[in-house]
């Protein structure tokens, strides 16, 4: 009985992952300017990095063919993240039918989060293999640095899409105390796309940057997951990566789930 009450609690969230896959799928206009966007975006910046490697071997520990897998691998991370979260949340509130959510017999949390794989699947996965087939076909990327590296940076990618759903989650639900999210939501996808190793390696930050960007939750989404795909890091480091990614996505995880319950229980609906 237990068995059958958990299977039926997991299709109604289902359910939220296919609605949400079917509404990615009818924006085919905009899934087409992402990935075109994509293309230009990566392969302005191999080529401005062939003319930084013009004279080098190596630039703080990547080769050239490594610099050019990670601009590939990081775009392919960053696309998986377009959840849209922040706004979807803003939007229930502004309206008001955030109200309807305290009724359901779902966890407000969770059905966000299945919500948020329609994103995953349809825009993210679609458009990051799109642009990794270009990049392995035209040029010639590199796979992991071994199968033991592949097998952890699936774990890692797995923990990076959590913990940036949870931070999308904890920005969204903002929108309790303020009439406008957009300047939040903007502020972190800049901070998140340059802190997180999304536009560079971290590698290649100063050292004062770099140990400020090391404390903070956003390597754990583009720099982590792309450095053990490239074996930058020896399996101890590894370990101890993987374990600061279980423990952002735990903080943040909590942090969301202690905001909402004090959020529903002081509902203000801003008009719009």
């Amino acid at each position: 009985m237990d068995g059958m009450i958990r299977l039926n609690s997991t299709r109604k969230y289902l359910i939220l992952t296919e609605q949400s896959l079917q509404t990615a799928m009818a924006y085919r206009v905009r899934f087409f300017t992402t990935m075109v966007t994509g293309l230009i975006q990566v392969l302005s910046l191999y080529y401005i990095w062939r003319v930084v490697y013009l004279d080098q071997d190596s630039l703080s520990g990547y080769t050239l063919p490594e610099m050019v897998t990670y601009i590939f691998i990081s775009y392919a991370l960053r696309n998986l993240y377009s959840f849209d979260t922040e706004r979807q949340i803003s939007d229930n509130i502004r309206d008001g039918s955030v109200t309807m959510e305290l009724i359901k017999p779902l966890n407000y949390q969770l059905a966000r989060l299945f919500e948020s794989f329609g994103n995953v699947i349809f825009e993210g996965i679609l458009v990051g293999l799109i642009v990794l087939v270009v990049g392995f076909g035209m040029f010639r990327i590199q796979g992991p640095a071994s199968l033991l590296n592949g097998l952890l940076f699936a774990v890692s990618l797995v923990l990076s899409i959590l913990i940036n759903f949870s931070l999308s989650y904890v920005v969204g639900l903002l929108s309790f105390s303020t009439t406008s999210i957009f300047g939040f939501i903007n502020a972190k996808r800049f901070i998140s796309n340059f802190l997180s190793g999304g536009l560079i390696p971290l590698a290649f930050f100063p050292d004062w940057l770099h140990t400020i960007a090391r404390l903070l939750p956003f390597q754990a989404m583009v720099d982590a997951p792309s450095t053990i795909y490239l074996g930058q890091i020896e399996s101890p480091q590894i370990a101890n990566m993987l374990l600061g990614q279980l423990f952002w996505l735990i903080a943040l995880w909590v942090t969301g789930y202690f905001m909402w319950n004090w959020a529903s229980r002081k509902i203000t609906i801003h008009g719009g």
